[in-house]
């Protein structure tokens, strides 16, 4: 079984391919040929691909170690693999000064914080108060974003935020996309009674984040504010690596990786059980705040997941995980029946209980077209579950995300010269326009609803106008204004 599900959408009636069909006939002696510009094409993605990820599970190099221990490939620090080109806004190392958010115009994107001033402040920070108790979480609308601690990096390629996490939360953000990696201290080996840190990693980018701290930002947020919930997609990043929490923002100093001998307990399990029970600053923090399906006899998490997704009557107050772990050494989905404790909700494209829009490798800006096929899709689809299965339906998670051939940026916002929509627009478009199941929301004319909730919507870069229009989606919601 292949560590990752596969990500591509279903192919869809009318849409171009994104590999061109090469077919030869024999009786005619024709064939086709790649045209040089496709070659091209193909060259720099190829490039891109290993560039961007030679860090994620399955198809990065490491060195094999046949011992119950992690030991570290090296001591020494080595520089990035890459260095960034002047002025090229497509090298993702290039600074984020070479396309800033200034120099990007979009009405959905960027100004995140203008939801915490004003008449509605108070009204982001505690949208869910007003949800009826027994409905499913399923049949909301939640604003989420996607890898949610990356504002302090500095590298077009893997900057995908502007706000702070608690900033986040106070403007509506309900869902956290967490992605994590084990931290080896280099020089030393892991040793009986010692857990190493989460350290929170785009790729192989640090965030300057440890998973503590996201855990204590949560805590303190529902702890001010117990009508939410928070949904965090925790995702074991990549294998564990040589680093540091005091590291500063990037490139990981030496990206020396581990392999992780497939007698021992997964070195992310220890880790996250290390935060969980024994960790002074989150101990007590998970015991209260961390949903559990089963509380009374279940004290080593070896319940299945539930059947239905909670309702938010038994959400308030809580921090539902969608659960990305382990990969290492086994795959969390290719796990024997009792052998990963499950903390949360198994993250699945498509299950019972998620079904997940991650479209996001794009070769370029014009194929920006086929990602918002595939947003809208699935909108839609949650739409229309919303209206036939109200309380069996799964939670739909759409990702306006993307990258490969485009930095998250233009993605998000469009590129400067304004020659493509992004995905953060469209969106916000098609959310405000409310007709969900036809195509007239094209004209961008006024609402004529019904809305309809669509589940949790994840973006880069996300502006009050799209939190907003997701904000809408939800018949118990008004704005004071």
């Amino acid at each position: 079984m292949p560590i990752f599900p596969p990500r591509e959408p279903v192919p869809r009636p009318g849409k171009r391919s994104l590999v061109p069909c090469i077919n030869s006939n024999a009786s005619n002696s024709r064939r086709a040929i790649l045209s040089v510009p496709f070659l091209l094409l193909l060259a720099f993605i190829l490039k891109t691909w290993f560039d961007v990820f030679d860090t994620i599970p399955g198809l990065e190099a490491a060195q094999v170690v046949n011992v119950p221990v992690i030991l570290a490939n090296t001591v020494a620090e080595t520089v990035p693999k890459t260095t960034a080109a002047p002025n090229s806004i497509n090298n993702l190392l290039t600074p984020v000064s070479a396309s800033p958010e200034a120099d990007h115009t979009s009405p959905f994107s960027f100004d995140i914080a203008a939801a915490l001033t004003g008449a509605n402040a108070s009204l982001y920070a505690n949208w869910m108060a007003t949800a009826p108790d027994d409905w499913s979480l399923a049949r909301l609308a939640i604003p989420g974003t996607h890898d949610t601690l990356t504002h302090r990096i500095d590298l077009l390629g893997y900057r995908c935020q502007n706000a702070g996490l608690y900033e986040q939360l106070a403007a509506g953000v309900r869902y956290l996309d967490v992605r994590a990696r084990v931290q080896v201290q280099p020089g030393s080996s892991d040793s009986a009674g010692k857990a190493n840190p989460l350290g929170i990693y785009h790729a192989s980018v640090y965030t300057g984040y440890e998973f503590a701290d996201v855990a204590q930002t949560v805590f303190a947020f529902l702890e001010a504010h117990p009508s939410e919930t928070v949904i965090i997609r925790l995702k074991e990043e990549a294998l564990p690596l040589n680093g540091s929490v005091s590291d500063p923002p990037g490139p990981a100093k030496d990206a020396g990786q581990f392999a992780i001998d497939t007698n021992v307990t997964p070195p992310f399990l220890e880790a996250f059980d290390n935060y969980r029970l024994n960790d002074p600053r989150t101990a007590a923090g998970l015991a209260k705040y961390l949903y559990r399906s089963n509380t009374s006899d279940d004290p080593h998490f070896q319940t299945p997941p539930p059947e239905h997704i909670p309702t938010v009557g038994a959400l308030r107050g809580k921090i539902l995980i969608l659960q990305e772990f382990p990969y290492f050494p086994v795959s969390y989905l290719a796990a024997p029946p009792g052998s990963v404790p499950w903390y949360g909700i198994p993250w699945e494209l498509s299950s019972r209980l998620l079904e997940i829009e991650d479209y996001w490798q794009t070769p370029d800006l014009q194929h920006l077209d086929d990602k918002w096929d595939a947003v809208r899709d699935n909108l839609q689809a949650a739409a229309k579950n919303a209206t036939v299965d109200e309380n069996g339906m799964p939670l739909f998670l759409s990702h306006l995300s993307a990258s490969v051939g485009v930095t998250p940026i233009d993605a998000a916002a469009g590129p400067t010269n304004r020659s493509v929509e992004g995905i953060n627009d469209r969106t916000g478009w098609w959310l405000e326009r409310g007709d969900d199941l036809a195509e007239s929301w094209e004209t961008r004319k006024p609402h004529k609803g019904p809305y309809t909730p669509v589940g949790v919507v994840m973006a880069d870069f996300p502006g009050r106008r799209l939190i907003d229009a997701i904000l809408r989606r939800n018949t118990f919601f008004e704005f004071e204004d």
